[in-house]
């Protein structure tokens, strides 16, 4: 199966998951999308298990802190290495709770992404 675009990746998940996914940002580098973060161990899930996205990689999970927005967007670089195609998804997190569900039972990499962050003991 060839690669999927960004656009194509975002049209399967806004008709997964409707209103919970944000429209496709145009690329400064990458294009992404957000997603609710209530709704994203859901739509990680999704990412991997659905054959013709397959993103089986956690290339990358940081995170930047917007104090005057009262935000911290989590950026995570996904990667399909069976369809070599790559896919950016941000997150927007309340500052003051700061709270988010794991995905390390998708992703085993985000556990070590957490500890070099300082995130997990």
């Amino acid at each position: 199966m060839p690669s999927l675009t960004a656009e194509q990746v975002h049209q399967r998940l806004t008709a997964t998951f409707g209103d919970a996914v944000g429209p496709l940002a145009p690329p400064k580098k990458d294009a992404f999308c957000t997603v609710k973060p209530e709704r994203w161990r859901e739509v990680a899930r999704f990412l991997k298990a659905e054959p013709e996205l397959f993103f089986d990689h956690l290339q990358d999970l940081t995170a930047t802190d917007h104090p005057k927005e009262n935000l911290i967007r989590v950026v995570c670089h996904l990667y399909s290495y069976r369809h070599a195609h790559l896919f950016v998804v941000k997150l927007e997190v309340d500052r003051t709770t700061a709270v988010l569900d794991s995905v390390e039972s998708v992703w085993k990499s985000a556990v070590r992404i957490g500890r070099d962050m300082g995130l997990i003991p």
